[in-house]
């Protein structure tokens, strides 16, 4: 019996072996190399099935600024919404969970930045947004991408010391 072929984007058969042998989320237990893995699994979302790269949406759905979109719009509904307790649970809602990320994403993120200046995933998230809203029409939702876009900015860059 021949060996298949692999995607260029797995490597060879050791190297894959090698990768899922040593993954401590697959129950080996061993340790190893994650970022192998992680790197594996990254090109393999990358890359389409003939190998070559996949245009997906953007912002990517997976993207922290698919959130924030989300909230801002959610906020957008709330404030469109008839005056009454709904519309106002559902603006504090939304206006929390949107501050709770900014902290996030700003302030007491998981991976903390050790060098000077403001972490570059903030800007990452500030262009993802200005780009959504830069491609929406004049309106309450692109008013409000760019001003979360804003805060992002002056939060990251308060937080990095400049």
């Amino acid at each position: 019996m021949s060996t298949p072929a692999l995607p260029p984007y797995l490597g060879s058969w050791d190297d894959l072996v090698n990768a899922l042998l040593h993954d401590p989320f697959l129950g080996s237990g061993r340790g190893g190399r994650p970022h192998l893995t992680h790197t594996v699994a990254s090109e393999m979302l990358r890359m389409g099935a003939g190998g070559s790269p996949v245009a997906g949406p953007r912002p990517e759905p997976w993207s922290p600024a698919s959130a924030f979109i989300s909230l801002v719009s959610l906020r957008v509904v709330a404030e469109q919404m008839p005056e009454g307790r709904e519309a106002q649970y559902l603006g504090e809602f939304a206006n929390r969970a949107i501050a709770e990320l900014i902290d996030d994403y700003c302030g007491t993120h998981p991976r903390p930045w050790p060098w000077p200046g403001p972490p570059p995933w903030v800007f990452q998230i500030v262009s993802e947004l200005a780009i959504a809203a830069n491609a929406m029409q004049a309106g309450d939702l692109r008013e409000g991408l760019m001003a979360t876009a804003g805060t992002l900015a002056q939060r990251g860059l308060e937080v990095g010391g400049v």
